[in-house]
Order: structure tokens, then sequence, then C-alpha cells
């Protein structure tokens, strides 16, 4: 059983709903699989700890993160160029929903065009239930500093970030994102070889400075956002590029994954037999 997201953990955090008849009904499917599976799959390390909790022995957890096919990246192919003439261009890529608090960002841009910084731009490349909200909030603010993007396939994702200048890697603010989540979207930015600007404290401002490729501002909090846009602008991260694709290529390097996917299995396999 592999844990995407943490149910009803996820839920409950973006919802700020803790009791309830949909709470209970996630809880016990979840409990039912965490006690059903052989081996369970985590994509973060703290999420051991929240399973344990509910019962379930720590020796069949085991803990393999998202990564990034380098091979693959190598390639640059198709892609949609999110360039700015003339401007430092921050990309968000990824769903556009409520746990994404893209909002923080459309304000962010809001304040930095009023203090006239027309030479930072932001693309939020991408889909999701949010999306026409945040397209009606960029019309009301009357921005001109923000791109919307449709989606781009995976094939054309790494020639795509590289047409911009960093990456954005923005999370709502609840407890759940700080230990118990592992972003495509962090590593794809790590190997396009841009520098990252993120509000999500915990495990993935950890991951960003620990890779030395880019700097963490508070979560939820547009103008502390627009601040870190600036510094990044005025002054990129030396060595991001080569950085980046270093702690890909040591940590998140998905082959390397897979074949701890398949070692795993394997396992399985002859015990089972």
């Amino acid at each position: 059983f592999e844990v995407r997201d943490m149910w009803p953990e996820s839920y409950s955090e973006v919802s700020g709903r803790d009791n309830g008849p949909e709470v209970a009904l996630l809880r016990s499917i979840s409990d039912l699989l965490y006690k059903q599976a052989t081996a369970i799959i985590v994509l973060a390390p703290s999420n051991v700890d929240r399973i344990c909790e509910r019962g379930i022995s720590r020796s069949k957890i085991v803990t393999i993160p998202n990564g990034v096919d380098l091979s693959g990246f190598a390639e640059t192919r198709g892609g949609v160029d999110l360039s700015t003439e003339g401007a430092f261009t921050l990309v968000y890529a990824g769903a556009h929903g409520p746990a994404n608090d893209l909002e923080t960002v459309v304000r962010a841009a809001h304040d930095l065009q009023q203090r006239g910084r027309d030479d930072i731009a932001v693309v939020l490349l991408g889909d999701g239930s949010s999306k026409d909200g945040l397209i009606a909030l960029c019309q009301e603010l009357q921005l001109t500093n923000v791109r919307f993007v449709d989606p781009v396939s995976k094939d054309e994702i790494a020639a795509t970030l590289r047409t911009a200048d960093a990456g954005l890697m923005i999370l709502a603010p609840v407890d759940l994102f700080t230990y118990g989540v592992s972003p495509n979207k962090l590593f794809d930015y790590m190997g396009a070889g841009l520098p990252v600007l993120t509000n999500v404290a915990g495990l993935v401002s950890d991951l960003v400075h620990q890779a030395d490729v880019g700097s963490t501002v508070r979560p939820g909090d547009p103008e502390a956002l627009a601040r870190g846009m600036e510094a990044m602008a005025d002054d990129p991260p030396v060595n991001a590029r080569e950085n980046g694709e270093a702690f890909i290529r040591a940590h998140y390097d998905r082959r390397t994954l897979a074949t701890r996917v398949e070692d795993l299995l394997t396992s399985l396999l002859s015990t089972t037999r």
C-alpha cells in the first residue's frame, strides 16, 4: 500500500474539520488498508510515526520519496516558453487547489506591482478547482505581472521549467505540510536547474537549504513572499543548477528509487511463496 497523502489528516487540516462522518469514513478506510497491507510505502519519514500511532508495526513501513528521472530531464524537446521579456520570472507548476494557497502568490504579485517592481513576473502553470477564482482575483486587482498557463505533459515539463528563472514551492500553512509531503514540483524544479523559493516550513524548507538552491519565507504571508521574490530576483542563488542536479542525483534520482521499489516487491514475493 503506497500512501500518497495521509488520510483523513490531509482533509482535516485543509478543511479544518476534525470530526464528522466523512472523517470517520476516511479514517476507517485508511486503517483497514494499513492493517491489511503486507508492506506500506510512505513518501516522507515523519509519516512513519503517524502511521505507527494508528497501531501499525514499524517493520512493515518503508520510506521511498518522490523524485526525478534525470535522464528524461536531460531532453529539451517541446515545452512552453514561460519567460517574460525584461523580467525575472518565477513559476509555480502544479495543482491550483485550496491546499496550494495560490492566493498568497497573487497577493504577493499585487504587492510587487504596487511598488513598481515590473521587473518581476509570476507564471501559474497548471489547473485545479481554485484557478477560476485566482483569475478573477487577478482581474479585480488589475495585475499585469501574473500569467496563467495550462498544464503541459510530463515529457515537456523540463523544457518548460527551464524557460523560467526560479520555481515557487507554495502550500497552505498547515502542520501536516511541514512533515508529511514529498512534492514532485520541488524535485522537478531542482532537476530543471531552477532556484527555489518556498513558504513551506519543515521538511521542504530543510531540503531547499540542504541542496543549497534557494530560500524560505514565512507561510501564508503575501508581503513576506513578495520580499522573497525581490531578494531572489535581485540576487539569485549561485550554482543553483549544479547544486540541484547533484542533490537529485544523490538522493532523489527516480531510477534509484524505482530499484528500491523493485527490491521491496521482490522481497514480498519471496516471503509469500
